[in-house]
């Protein structure tokens, strides 16, 4: 390599941020509010949720365990379908990343389409033993236990489907019944599958030229049934939703559906066939008689959110709806709760005393607790009698601003509501819901569109006036007048002093979207899209600011301040400004991932250690002192969600994240404890052989260990590539040398180190 290649290429890693591996310790806390699949194996109910991973419930201690996406784990919080081989391997269907594998031994993998799968959205899986039949999107495949075996249609030959999205699958006897949403096929495994024959006698409407659409199928070991949906000639807008069985002496489909219902869904397990209907939950005998079950819940809605249910092998019934799991009794059925944060649309979080707060969109404030959730719930408004306003927020639906004031008190603005001052140290908690007052009747809340907040350095100073500052928007949005509100102080007790409105000199604008106090306690104000300005906090609240531009800012459009030392780091669309206190001047400008949320409220933050963390739509970047800046995304880590509106980095430097999906917490210091040590280390590279293209191609290694060190040697003994894997499943060779030349076809050997142990494998390069 030349010097002046290698030269460019130090240069590339230092100035180009970088995908980090999740490094670190994360925590997720997503709120389940749909589930796809339950499987109920002895005391372990699992839950396939369509926004928080998998959740185990364990009935025998009434506790939870949640398992969300991470690398070289789970690939995606949207699980579709569940099921276990007989070895009790856990295979869970992710759309468009494959198929997750969770090994008795605790490992993860992933099959996807690298791996032979026609697709990497499944739709369906089936447990034969230990291989498991598996429909995509775009056919039908076969995983041995191994490997994926092979694939309907081959690639190449023609589909025998009507359809190839595969949406059921079933087994009795001989017989492989594969469905779609335009008919259902079967095959005998004897044969290999070689023949398959669409089977829609019974199935056929308008005059036998359509099928109406079928939604998969269930079985009882015997007994094949499928559902279907269609128009509904007498109510389009309701449809028609019905259960038929395959009736094999006649070769057709007949009905079969519980009474005067119509079937949501149909499940199976264990030999049971479970159909959801508005009427409630119904059981398939053996001889095909419908049961309704007492008690069972009841369901109009065959889509998201739907009602799921499944049974254990004593014939118990399991049921989920709006996240919640419901366990079949007499005469009443349990419900069992799993922890969670009242909702996934997380605007703002702070963190103080090992205690959480967050403000979610629609759903109201939770407080973490050490492991307990309390909620406030949105849609509650307070009044006497019904409940005390002076211990709980007279309104809680729309919280966004959350202020951790440095003598004790919290402060949460809620647009479309009061500001709320309260104290939860005490029982019970003391609140102060804080009316503005005004003269105008339909205009109650004014002043709660609160955006920036700070509070200021007085309280550090005896006979100064401390003060609590809101940057505000409009509580008019779209109407006349419309005006942003500017600026409001309150004292510390919550008595409002005044407002700064736009008629006030040097206001830039009303639409403050940001607030940060530095050092020598100056505000500064960041406003929408013109720039900054800055003032000296007054001895007295009643005394007037005066304010001042920040040179060189007017064009930015600010999201977010975070100020430490001489520091200012000003967020706007356009990237990271950082500006010198001292000087009031700009020093530099860093890239950010993409643009911030248009939600953000506090968007960035700074570590104890200078690291400055910064919230967008794309993620979350790390800038830190002498080194690239680090991007963690939803691909390359356990992040909720990749748009994230509001960063907090508590004192003892855990980094809290709001995200539209979630909470993350992040321990950047944290350092896992090295894994056992292995005996031996027993590795496998696939695929071997490996088809060189002309892009290279992707070598993934499997083994006993949960990272991979290593390096790649030619028959001459020249390493031409050197690899770190920090799972099972990771790619580890793309084809190309440490000069990303392309290698020559060959054979190439392998040393991996994992464990504490190291193995020696070859791969053979074809080309």
């Amino acid at each position: 390599m030349s010097r002046r290649r290698r030269l460019a290429l130090i240069l590339w890693f230092v100035l180009v941020p970088f995908a980090a591996r999740a490094q670190g310790q994360w925590t997720t806390y997503i709120r389940p509010t749909t589930c796809n699949d339950i499987i109920a194996l002895g005391d372990t109910v699992w839950m396939a949720t369509g926004e928080a991973g998998l959740l185990r419930y364990f009935r025998g201690t009434g506790t939870w365990n949640a398992i969300t996406r991470e690398p070289s784990g789970l690939a995606g919080n949207d699980v579709r379908a569940i099921t276990f081989d007989r070895s009790g391997n856990l295979f869970a269907a992710v759309p468009g990343k494959g198929v997750s594998r969770l090994d008795t031994d605790g490992r993860w993998s992933l099959l996807n389409a690298f791996d032979g799968l026609p697709s990497d959205t499944v739709l369906a899986l089936a447990a034969q033993g230990d291989t498991v039949w598996i429909g995509t999107t775009r056919g039908l495949a076969l995983y041995d236990g191994k490997v994926v075996a092979g694939s309907i249609p081959d690639l190449g030959t023609a589909s025998p489907f009507v359809d190839d999205h595969i949406n059921g699958i079933e087994i009795t006897g001989d017989t492989l019944f594969v469905s779609n949403p335009k008919g259902v096929h079967i095959a005998r495994l004897s044969q290999r599958l070689r023949t398959w024959t669409l089977i829609d006698v019974g199935l056929l409407v308008d005059g036998g030229q359509n099928v109406r659409n079928v939604r998969g199928l269930a079985s009882d070991g015997h007994n094949v049934l499928t559902l279907m949906s269609g128009a509904n000639p007498s109510n389009p807008a309701q449809g028609l939703f019905s259960s038929f069985r395959w009736f094999t002496p006649l070769s057709r489909w007949i009905s079969d559906f519980p009474a005067n219902s119509q079937v949501r869904r149909l499940r199976d397990d264990f030999g049971t066939v479970l159909a959801t209907t508005p009427s409630g939950v119904y059981r398939r005998s053996f001889a095909g008689v419908w049961t309704l079950i007492p008690g069972s819940p009841v369901t109009d809605n065959s889509d998201t959110p739907a009602l799921e249910v499944g049974t254990d092998a004593g014939g118990r019934t399991f049921a989920s709806t709006a996240g919640v799991l419901l366990e079949e009794g007499s005469p009443n059925w349990s419900r069992h709760v799993p922890p969670g944060p009242p909702g996934n649309d997380c605007r703002n979080v702070a963190s103080v005393g090992n205690v959480l707060y967050a403000c979610f969109e629609g759903k109201g404030v939770g407080r973490l607790r050490g492991d307990v959730w309390r909620t406030y719930p949105a849609g509650v408004v307070c009044s006497l009698p019904a409940c005390d306003p002076d211990t709980t927020f007279l309104s809680a639906s729309f919280p966004k601003v959350l202020l951790l004031d440095p003598l004790g008190p919290k402060w949460i603005g809620m647009w479309d509501g009061p500001l709320a001052r309260f104290d939860d140290t005490v029982s019970p908690p003391r609140f102060k819901n804080i009316l503005y007052a005004s003269t105008d009747p339909d205009s109650a809340h004014l002043h709660s569109t609160t955006h920036g907040y700070a509070a200021d350095l007085n309280h550090q100073t005896p006979g100064k006036q401390p003060g609590r500052w809101f940057g505000l928007d409009s509580d008019r949005i779209g109407s006349t007048p419309g005006d942003p509100l500017g600026l409001d102080v309150y004292d510390t007790s919550g008595t409002f002093i005044r407002n700064y409105n736009t008629s006030y000199p040097r206001l830039k604008n009303g639409l403050i979207r940001a607030l940060a106090v530095d050092r020598i306690n100056q505000m500064w104000v960041g406003y929408k899209s013109v720039g900054l300005s800055t003032f000296a906090v007054p001895d007295s609240l009643h005394t007037p600011i005066t304010l001042d531009e920040v040179p060189g800012s007017a064009a930015l459009d600010i999201f977010g301040l975070a100020i430490q030392g001489d520091s200012v780091w000003v967020l706007a669309s356009d990237g990271l400004h950082r500006f010198r206190q001292s000087r009031r001047s700009l020093v530099t400008t860093l890239s950010i991932a993409a643009p911030p949320a248009l939600f953000s409220v506090h968007p960035v933050d700074v570590g104890p250690d200078g690291s400055v963390y910064v919230g967008t739509t794309g993620g979350l970047r790390v800038h830190q002192r002498g080194r690239a800046a680090v991007d963690y995304n939803a691909d390359n880590s356990p992040l909720a969600d990749n748009e994230v509106r509001s960063v907090f980095v508590d004192a003892s430097g855990v980094v809290w994240l709001a995200t539209a999906g979630g909470i993350n917490r992040f321990d950047p210091k944290y350092v896992p404890p090295p894994p056992p040590r292995l005996p031996s280390l027993q590795v496998t590279m696939y695929p071997n052989p490996a088809w060189l293209t002309g892009i290279g191609f992707e070598l993934r290694l499997k083994g006993q260990a949960t990272a991979y060190d290593g390096e790649v040697y030619d028959l001459n003994g020249r390493m031409v590539h050197r690899f770190h894997a920090g799972g099972n499943g990771v790619v580890v060779w793309n084809g190309r040398d440490l000069d990303q030349r392309r290698v020559d076809p060959g054979m190439y050997f392998l040393r991996v180190r994992g464990g504490g142990a190291e193995a020696t494998s070859r791969v053979v390069v074809l080309r």
